[in-house]
């Protein structure tokens, strides 16, 4: 007996060490490669530090947020990634959950459009980027204008008007990104319960008061997650814009993620850049709360 309680005290005690020990490793990955430079861009935040005068930090407080928030090319920047950010969203839900509603139906060749969806996916952003300046937008080799042209309709020069750049970029990441809620709905409307439809088909309730009153409030969990996840990957969307503008035709691109790559690695203000991320991360908070509040799922 005293065996026995000895053993289970000896294989109590090894979980207690063992599994800590298996976790050790990705804890020390995480705090080097997240929690160090958050805090590293945190400092230098509220110092003035420049590659080009090769200084150490100096301490200025809030200096550096009172810059950017002098800058008027700061505010542009921020709304138009508001902008950017609000097309989006708006744009690729109302197309993810069409297409969506409509593949969990039996429709044929469903399966095939499931799996066609991946591809976009696949594909790195920067090859994208390439793909539509190349293929896509150009003027001269572009499929866009040929077909355009077909129509006898305008043929715009893309990439390089201020009135069609941002919808260009906007159109891109629509097309990469859609299929991602896509699935994400389709895994949603899949996990829902059979009960209140077939309670609201007796009750003899319409597509659409069915859809309003039982699949919408159901899905707000997943579409909440969903709605986070592509709200932060737009605020710091980068890739795309700088493969097909670089932020151009002067400004009329530069969302916040183009802007603070100025600020950093080509007028290398490494202190303000800083504080612009820090205005991000504090601006991601806020919509999250905020999200969460217009999503949340009233019993």
């Amino acid at each position: 007996m005293a065996d026995l309680t000895a053993k289970r005290f000896y294989r109590k005690s090894m979980n207690k060490i063992v599994g800590p020990a298996f976790i050790l490793p990705a804890q020390v990955v995480i705090t080097v490669v997240t929690i160090f430079p958050f805090l590293y861009m945190l400092y230098l935040s509220f110092h003035r530090y420049s590659l080009v005068r090769r200084i150490a930090p100096r301490f200025i407080g809030f200096g550096n947020y009172i810059t950017i928030f002098n800058d008027a090319l700061f505010w542009n920047s921020l709304t138009r990634t508001f902008l950017f950010v609000a097309t989006n969203l708006t744009l690729q839900l109302l197309l993810g959950l069409g297409v969506a509603l409509l593949l969990v139906q039996k429709v044929k060749f469903r399966k095939g459009f499931r799996t066609l969806l991946i591809v976009p996916l696949v594909v790195t952003p920067i090859v994208t980027g390439l793909i539509f300046k190349l293929l896509i937008y150009s003027g001269e080799f572009g499929i866009l204008n040929y077909l355009l042209s077909i129509f006898n309709l305008p043929q715009p020069s893309w990439l390089t008007n201020r009135s069609y750049a941002l919808l260009a970029i906007i159109l891109t990441d629509t097309w990469q990104w859609t299929p991602f809620i896509v699935m994400a709905l389709i895994a949603g409307l899949e996990s829902l319960p059979k009960e209140p439809y077939e309670a609201a088909r007796i009750d003899g309730a319409s597509a659409w008061k069915t859809f309003v009153y039982i699949t919408f409030p159901l899905l707000r969990p997943i579409t909440l997650v969903v709605v986070l996840l592509r709200t932060f990957d737009l605020i710091r969307e980068f890739d795309k814009v700088f493969i097909l503008t670089e932020g151009g035709p002067g400004s009329a691109t530069e969302v916040l993620g183009v802007f603070l790559y100025r600020i950093a690695f080509k007028l290398f203000n490494y202190g303000e850049a800083s504080a612009i991320a820090v205005v991000v991360l504090i601006l991601c908070f806020i919509l999250t709360f905020a999200f969460k509040r217009v999503f949340a799922y009233h019993k």
